[in-house]
């Protein structure tokens, strides 16, 4: 548990990081998905079903987790309407249930064909529908923008 609490805790200090040399709350919220995607590329999928199987306090630690980082996602939001990025008739705590559920569903569910989609595949659909559903034109752009950059970093590669 002291190890997976110290990867939780580098990856906080990784968001605090991104977060403070982003200019408002889309870029964070983008660039800290991007982050999360890459480290779910190194992830197998039964990892998280397994904790929660097979070491329930582990599953609790991260359950604790889970809450935080819903109430961020609503601040975050909050801030987005505040900048005019998203839509200011949507209720941020939802928007952060729906998305929280999505992941859990992505997670737990022997819906999605890991042989035909990889679990990173699908996770990266679930978010950039939320992120363009819920932004308004200004937003649009800037998720535009993040995605030309972001494929022009990984044609380089």
């Amino acid at each position: 548990l002291e190890v997976l609490k110290d990867g939780e805790n580098r990856k906080l200090r990784e968001t605090e990081e991104i977060a403070s040399s982003c200019s408002n709350s889309l870029e964070i919220f983008l660039k800290v998905y991007r982050k999360f995607l890459q480290d779910l590329r190194r992830t197998n999928r039964n990892y998280f079903r397994d904790l929660k199987r097979y070491h329930p306090n582990v599953a609790s630690f991260f359950e604790q987790r889970k809450e935080e980082g819903i109430r961020n996602n609503i601040l975050l939001t909050e801030k987005g309407i505040e900048e005019g990025y998203i839509r200011p008739e949507l209720n941020p705590e939802i928007l952060s249930l729906l998305l929280q559920a999505q992941f859990e569903m992505l997670v737990s569910s022997e819906i999605i064909d890991t042989n035909r989609f990889t679990f990173p595949e699908v996770f990266e659909t679930i978010v950039m529908n939320y992120a363009r559903g819920i932004v308004t034109p200004k937003g649009m752009e800037l998720i535009e923008e993040f995605e030309r950059a972001c494929n022009h970093i990984t044609s380089k590669n």
